[in-house]
């Protein structure tokens, strides 16, 4: 089974080389608003460009109007330019026509600062990457994780000062991977207090402190900002020492996101490994972020990227993914004798049921979802099947016995995850 896999590796380009990274960044931008303002300016009643034909457009009269590209690194500019038209601009094209996303808009300087290229344009040897093109290499942090693997295209941006390229690579998944607990079951059951609960009375907890130390920073930095902002005369200002601070408070919100990005790829790793059918529940994130009490803990948190996390690791690591309805009562229902509780409230963190039991939230849905793991293949026709990663396939059915029969199929899907 083949599956795509990112890895992320911090890079340290001289003055030259982040000038050169730059000029791509610029390169990309440009040529994808290309794209976007041939593809608006066409008038009503005609077919639209294809992201080939604007390509191709693009590449006979690029160096007409940007002279520029006719450097020594014009290979890699026009790898650049023909990734952002042919694959940034038609997946865009995509979400607007089968997702309905929105039509393409342009991008702006601010908010794009990534340019990619495919596995013709660069190359990594041990801990240098090299472009096509450029005659320097540019040191990394470390060696490229999947050295055996097709490289299939680099991204190259930058947060603040710091800069980052992100290889897309195409392995093969061991199909026949031992797990420390085989044959074992698992609920996961996530929450805002517990991050992760486990049926088995495992917790796994976020570093609260380390979360707490970066955002009393952040406080006392904003608070700097916002002093340093403003003239004695009341009017906005841009000074040195301003953009200085402004650059801690984006380097200090990329620290706050790496704490809870390692804390959710740690946990997952985890669990993927050492069992082997894992349930979970496919929360309503969107719907939860709209209450107010809700918001602000589900942005602190961040569980929306266990999910997606999840899925391809155990892909990876061949455990079986099963994610329950997304109505299945899992907190509401009794573990020991089936009762719904239909009047339990939000904030209610453990309740006693009518045959006297008394249950905690996270761990009696974590059990009830483990529950679900061990019935997904037998189950009967009257309960909502669950899905196994993705999807839940009916090969027979039994109308005496009242039983389907469940295939487990794993999909991998097109997105690239990210490995850290």
């Amino acid at each position: 089974m083949i599956q795509y896999l990112r890895h992320n590796i911090r890079i340290y380009p001289d003055r030259d080389q982040s000038n050169s990274l730059m000029q791509a960044i610029g390169m990309a931008r440009l040529s994808y608003n290309f794209a976007v303002d041939k593809w608006r300016s066409t008038p009503s009643g005609t077919s639209k460009p294809s992201p080939l034909n604007i390509d191709r457009i693009f590449n006979q009269t690029k160096r007409e109007i940007y002279p520029w590209l006719n450097d020594s690194k014009s290979v890699c500019f026009g790898k650049i330019t023909q990734y952002s038209i042919k694959t940034n601009f038609k997946a865009a094209l995509d979400n607007c026509y089968k997702r309905k996303l929105g039509a393409p808009t342009f991008k702006r300087k601010s908010q794009s600062d990534t340019a990619s290229c495919d596995n013709q344009a660069f190359y990594i040897v041990g801990k240098k990457l090299k472009f096509a093109g450029v005659s320097t290499l540019i040191r990394t942090a470390e060696e490229l994780r999947f050295s055996e693997s097709k490289l299939i295209s680099c991204t190259v941006g930058r947060n603040g000062k710091r800069w980052y390229a992100s290889i897309n690579v195409e392995t093969k998944v061991n199909e026949n991977q031992s797990h420390s607990k085989p044959d074992t079951f698992v609920g996961v059951d996530l929450g805002l207090k517990t991050a992760i609960q486990l049926s088995d009375d495992t917790q796994l907890l976020l570093p609260a402190s380390a979360l707490a130390k970066k955002a009393k920073r952040l406080v006392r930095y904003q608070r700097s900002f916002a002093r340093k902002l403003l003239s004695s005369r009341g009017e906005k200002t841009r000074s040195n020492r301003c953009k200085k601070i402004q650059e801690k408070i984006q380097h200090l919100h990329n620290d706050i996101a790496n704490i809870r990005h390692d804390f959710w790829h740690k946990s997952t790793t985890l669990i993927s490994r050492d069992f082997e059918t894992i349930c979970v529940e496919n929360l309503n994130i969107r719907g939860m972020q709209n209450l107010k009490t809700l918001r602000s803990k589900l942005q602190s948190t961040a569980i929306g990227k266990f999910l997606p996390m999840m899925r391809w690791k155990c892909v990876k690591n061949g455990s079986k993914l099963v994610i329950a309805d997304r109505y299945f009562p899992s907190s509401k229902t009794c573990n020991n004798c089936g009762t719904i509780n239909r009047n339990l409230k939000l904030g209610v963190s453990s309740w006693i049921c009518e045959c006297g039991s008394t249950n905690d939230r996270d761990l009696n849905a974590a059990k009830n979802l483990e529950d679900l793991a061990r019935s997904s293949t037998r189950i009967s026709t009257n309960v909502e099947l669950p899905m196994v990663c993705g999807e839940v396939k009916t090969l027979e059915r039994n109308i005496e016995s009242r039983y389907e029969e469940v295939s487990v199929k794993v999909k991998t899907g097109k997105k690239l995850p990210v490995l850290t």
